[in-house]
């Protein structure tokens, strides 16, 4: 992410929070909460900083399900999630502190063009190499799209996948049960929303496969499987309409066998879609009949 001129409107900027975390810049808002770059100042390290907006730090649930993203990142050990360091309030808002990431979104990255299909499918197999480790531990991310993938490039060019923003995960394992979110609420994102959660029913991983599908739809042929003029247009057809072939939505010609793990994880039903671990395995089979296995 890149990094924002500073407002000089925010407070936040150069104050240091707990004796030791100093805000430095804004590195970017989204709906309901802003991130700030900043430095350990006991290590010396960069540091990221994100709060809860105003209006919604004011909120018992979202405090509570700001909390819980904390404490799920800090459950979830993983190379490919990005790590939680610290969590507390500042004059009542609620805030963690996490690894800086640099590098680029994968919508970010997409804006330059169509993906190889050799890059689309390390890609799209790291990412279900993370969330095979947060279904393992019962945690659905419930919100997967490009704009929380982050791409990390190594020094030998290898492509790393961070998965990040756990704000809407929901964890099997809470106690008595208890879901922070209303029954019949909607949450997500409608154009990588499974059926299911265009509906307010209950979500599964195998949720998150729907969604990993919409990505994996839209990085082979350049659009997503469904768009409207309007978000219950999608809901819609997310529920009712099943997904065009890619040479009616894209922009390229898409080796039969990839199309085909994207639509297994566009099955409308959610026990007909495969695991994380086996759509992986369907999609790396499928990259060696393709001819495109790096």
């Amino acid at each position: 992410m890149a990094d924002k001129t500073p407002s000089p409107h925010d407070a936040r900027i150069g104050r240091v929070l707990a004796d030791r975390y100093r805000i430095d810049a804004i590195l970017g808002k989204g709906a309901m909460g802003v991130v700030y770059r900043g430095t350990h100042e006991l290590l010396g390290g960069p540091i990221a900083v994100k709060f809860l907006h105003g209006p919604w730090a004011k909120l018992a649930e979202y405090r509570a399900r700001f909390k819980r993203e904390a404490m799920l990142l800090a459950k979830l050990r993983h190379p490919g999630l990005v790590s939680v360091l610290d969590y507390g309030e500042d004059d009542g808002a609620p805030y963690l502190v996490m690894e800086l990431l640099v590098g680029r979104t994968l919508r970010e990255t997409m804006r330059g063009g169509l993906l190889p299909f050799a890059k689309v499918v390390e890609i799209v197999a790291e990412l279900l190499s993370v969330l095979a480790v947060a279904h393992r531990e019962g945690v659905v991310h419930r919100d997967i799209k490009p704009e929380n993938v982050m791409l990390l490039t190594e020094p030998d060019g290898r492509v790393r996948v961070k998965l990040f923003d756990f704000g809407l995960a929901f964890a099997n394992d809470q106690p008595g049960g208890k879901r922070l979110t209303e029954p019949n609420a909607i949450h997500g994102t409608p154009l990588y929303m499974s059926p299911e959660q265009c509906r307010a029913r209950g979500v599964t991983a195998a949720s998150d496969v729907y969604s990993v599908g919409v990505v994996l739809y839209e990085l082979l042929c350049g659009a997503t499987p469904f768009g409207g003029d309007g978000s219950t247009d999608v809901l819609a057809q997310q529920v009712f309409l099943e997904a065009p072939a890619m040479e009616e939505r894209g922009s390229r010609e898409v080796p039969e066998a990839l199309e085909a793990v994207a639509f297994a994880a566009l099955a409308k039903q959610p026990d007909a879609r495969p695991s994380v671990e086996t759509l992986r395995a369907q999609l790396l089979t499928a990259a060696e009949r393709a001819g495109v296995a790096r």
